[in-house]
């Protein structure tokens, strides 16, 4: 792994595609998940040992998991890693998975960010959670119904953040070929709003690489 990651994968697309279909986190999967929350707590662990520079009662310095849109920038200068990931690719949006990396569907992955949350931490706080669902899943009465139980899932388990993109691959492709005719489209990035066209190729194509999920 160590070789195929400081190749790039060049060469060894066999060990990419075993690190791809490895159980990731955001499908609900529980060692996934122990890891997640493993190397979650000795970050907090590490944050906790920091000074309390302005000697606030009761608070430290914090865990923000909020990118914006740094997860594009930021990859630029990262390289390769075990999850299949390849250099200067985004890195994750927020406190979800990696891009396409959640296949279970959309309760397994409210599933497993439920887990990313140490409530018993004072050390964290704004963990930003995007969620993509295809339009087609929330048409009519019997698509507002699946909303409202998917929001009262995510209220049930208590986490902190989510905000949505409703729209379909196709359309994002069709908005980046030609965004004259989509001047008016807006989506959700990661802690803010903007509109799809006046974005660059490299964070709308992080947008486009998220899992779209049908409800």
């Amino acid at each position: 792994m160590i070789d195929a990651i400081e190749s790039n994968f060049e060469g060894h697309e066999a060990v990419r595609q075993l690190a791809l279909h490895t159980p990731k986190w955001g499908d609900n999967h529980p060692e996934a998940g122990q890891m997640m929350v493993k190397v979650q707590r000795f970050i907090l662990g590490e944050v906790a040992k920091l000074p309390n520079p302005n000697n606030v009662v009761n608070r430290n310095w914090e865990q923000r998991v909020l990118p914006v849109t740094v997860q594009v920038q930021l990859g630029m200068g990262t390289a390769a890693t075990p999850n299949g990931r390849k250099a200067n690719e985004p890195l994750s949006e927020g406190c979800g998975p990696q891009q396409g990396h959640d296949t279970k569907g959309p309760t397994a992955l409210l599933n497993s960010v439920a887990q990313f949350e140490p409530r018993d931490s004072k050390h964290w706080c704004s963990p930003l959670f995007n969620v993509k669902l295809s339009p087609g899943s929330l048409k009519g009465e019997t698509g507002t119904r699946k909303l409202m139980a998917f929001l009262r899932s995510y209220c049930d388990l208590r986490i902190w953040h989510i905000q949505f993109n409703v729209i379909n691959r196709a359309t994002l492709l069709a908005a980046q070929k030609d965004p004259e005719k989509y001047r008016d489209l807006i989506v959700r990035v990661a802690g803010y709003s903007t509109f799809f066209a006046e974005m660059d190729k490299a964070a709308q194509d992080e947008i486009i690489a998220r899992t779209e999920h049908e409800m």
